[in-house]
């Protein structure tokens, strides 16, 4: 099973970017460096004194790796470190083409070159690096900040995709992902699964936190229907809407077809 979690460089990967292709004949796995601008600070320096070459030489190093964007099929290559180069220019404060403000315009320079090296570099080619030519100059003045391809990294407030939309529904049931509550409930596959399963994590995410003997779930033997039982209304009323929300992580719709006063019986499609 692949999951898509942040690497210890920041960003957010399948598998966190342990790769195993184009490693060499050994067949080993490849790690993503912990500190990829540093290892780009240090290709830098050993190419400028390699060229008998001085630092304030406009010479930038972009580390790249391959991944998926979320809502995007393919891949693209982007900046993982970045040293000697802007990586972002920011248009904000400007205006465009035909005079309106730009007012959240900002390129991500150390992507695109990344990209466009990809380009050159190919797949399965075994090129390892791409010379790029003729940037602007105020791309390798800018770079003097000593920002990298960490500042790339949204994070905080400015990560509107922290969570996907069954990570956000389980952790309004309490359980966060990457926890061990998450993974005692149950991780979906990418791969479709039996509807017993799925269940079966509906059920896990449900009570969780509920405390026991306050109320309980009997599963149909066709996996199709829940029983939901309590004895007090508060406690069964919550039940159902956590089951709700659970059946709701697992793209499963909960509809009641029946209910007594300690019982709700919820049919899921």
């Amino acid at each position: 099973m692949t999951r898509v979690v942040e690497s210890v460089a920041g960003p957010v990967m399948a598998a966190a970017g342990v790769d195993a292709s184009n490693t060499g004949p050994s067949g080993a796995v490849l790690l993503l460096p912990e500190d990829p601008d540093a290892e780009a600070t240090r290709l830098r320096s050993a190419l400028l004194a390699a060229a008998g070459l001085g630092v304030a030489v406009s010479l930038g190093v972009v580390l790249s790796d391959t991944a998926g964007r979320p809502w995007r099929a393919g891949l693209t290559d982007f900046a993982l470190g970045c040293a000697g180069l802007a990586v972002l220019d920011d248009l904000r404060g400007g205006v465009d083409h035909d005079g309106r403000p730009l007012a959240v315009t900002a390129r991500a320079v150390a992507d695109e070159v990344a990209a466009a090296a990809d380009l050159v570099k190919g797949k399965a080619d075994g090129v390892p690096a791409a010379l790029v030519r003729g940037l602007p100059a105020a791309w390798f003045a800018d770079a003097g900040d000593g920002a990298g391809a960490r500042s790339l990294v949204r994070t905080g407030a400015g990560d509107w995709f922290a969570l996907g939309h069954v990570e956000a529904l389980r952790a309004a049931l309490g359980v966060e992902p990457g926890s061990a509550d998450s993974t005692e409930v149950g991780l979906r596959s990418v791969a479709p699964e039996p509807l017993a399963d799925r269940v079966g994590r509906v059920v896990a995410l449900a009570l969780h936190d509920v405390p026991d003997g306050s109320a309980d779930v009997s599963v149909a033997a066709d996996a199709a229907e829940l029983v939901l039982a309590a004895d007090d209304s508060y406690d069964l009323g919550r039940l159902v809407v956590r089951t709700e929300v659970a059946a709701a992580s697992e793209d499963l719709a909960a509809e009641p077809i029946s209910r007594t006063p300690t019982s709700v019986t919820l049919r899921l499609t």
